[in-house]
């Protein structure tokens, strides 16, 4: 299935939702950019109910630095009984990635930023298939292999109203 977004359409944002919304077992999730309320609140009501979530955005990311730091503060204290698991990778990566249950892949070029879901032109693919196939095996290896290389982040970052200033901006921006 593919899915695009543009001025007329937000085809993403829901089929994401939806994806997580539907996760059983695991939400594995890579992104560049991470600031989207609406995705990061499924996120939250998923790991709530059970489901492993484990989250990788770039320790330095080229930009949307602050407001990846505030989406990630929101997720590591949900309220729910379980809270999603985020990890920094030690580079920046582009990666737009969303593996759920291990057979379920989104790839595409939609950050998980407002605009991005919202007004840019993206698209996203979803395949469906099982552990096995080798474009789900080989994909789910290399998440795995880039979150062993990732630092899982224990405790909210502390921003100044400056940074605070940053990630509101920010997160509209890009």
């Amino acid at each position: 299935m593919i899915t695009l977004n543009d001025r007329n359409t937000t085809e993403i944002r829901t089929a994401l939702i939806e994806l997580i919304k539907n996760a059983r077992e695991s939400v594995l999730l890579e992104h560049a950019y991470f600031s989207d309320d609406k995705v990061s609140e499924a996120v939250k009501r998923v790991a709530g109910n059970d489901v492993q979530v484990n989250i990788i955005l770039p320790k330095k990311p080229d930009t949307h630095h602050y407001a990846n730091m505030v989406t990630i503060n929101k997720l590591i204290q949900s309220e729910e009984t379980t809270a999603p698991k985020v990890f920094l990778y030690p580079q920046m990566m582009h990666a737009k990635v969303v593996l759920t249950d291990g057979v379920i892949a989104a790839v595409g070029s939609a950050n998980l930023t407002p605009r991005s879901m919202k007004t840019s032109r993206e698209v996203t693919m979803f395949f469906h298939g099982n552990s096995e196939d080798p474009f789900i095996k080989r994909l789910r290896e290399r998440l795995e292999a880039d979150l062993a290389q990732s630092e899982e982040v224990l405790i909210p970052f502390k921003l100044s109203v400056a940074g605070k200033i940053k990630a509101f901006f920010g997160k509209y921006l890009w």
